[in-house]
């Protein structure tokens, strides 16, 4: 499944080609500083691993819930959005997770890219909710959420231990139009 994001811009489920270009953008001090759960080395390990998680996940899920970004050239994967499915009485009410290579910063891409995804989940899915955790320290996650609509809901102290250090977090969400 594709979802259009712009004339340059798509997401895609993960292929094995991705390899490469998901160690080369990943492998990045500035990514694991401001993400949960991408390891810093990042090994080809590290890679094949999540490539075989993201296919595992969306087989079981049904749908792909674990997306490329990657330019509609036909290009490599240039970073990630992850929408982690919930069930039972929270099955309304998804997260998303995200990160971008560091040479396409500033660009409006990942703004883009969220936009999208949600715009498509809402449109395509009963998802009434979108929730989104960010590091208090992560200013750029915080605007692109900001502009594509999510609204700071709450501050969480000391919601991750990373490294050994507890880390602040942000909760920001979005609904789905129109809302109350």
């Amino acid at each position: 499944m594709t979802i259009a994001v712009n004339p340059d811009i798509e997401l895609t489920s993960f292929a094995l080609h991705d390899l490469e270009a998901l160690v080369h953008y990943a492998n990045d001090p500035a990514i694991y500083a401001n993400t949960l759960n991408i390891p810093h080395p990042y090994t080809r390990a590290d890679g094949q691993a999540f490539l075989a998680i993201a296919r595992k996940t969306n087989v079981q899920n049904g749908i792909p819930t674990m997306y490329a970004i990657r330019q509609r050239d036909g290009g490599s994967c240039i970073g990630s959005v992850v929408r982690q499915l919930k069930t039972g009485i929270e099955g309304h009410a998804d997260e998303i997770g995200f990160w971008l290579g560091r040479p396409f910063w500033g660009n409006g891409i990942m703004t883009a890219c969220v936009r999208a995804f949600c715009a498509f989940w809402f449109a395509h899915s009963p998802l009434v909710r979108m929730s989104a955790i960010s590091f208090t320290h992560n200013h750029a996650s915080r605007r692109v959420l900001l502009k594509c609509g999510f609204r700071q809901e709450g501050y969480l102290r000391q919601y991750y231990c990373k490294d050994g250090a507890y880390l602040d977090g942000l909760l920001f969400a979005k609904l789905k139009p129109p809302f109350p």
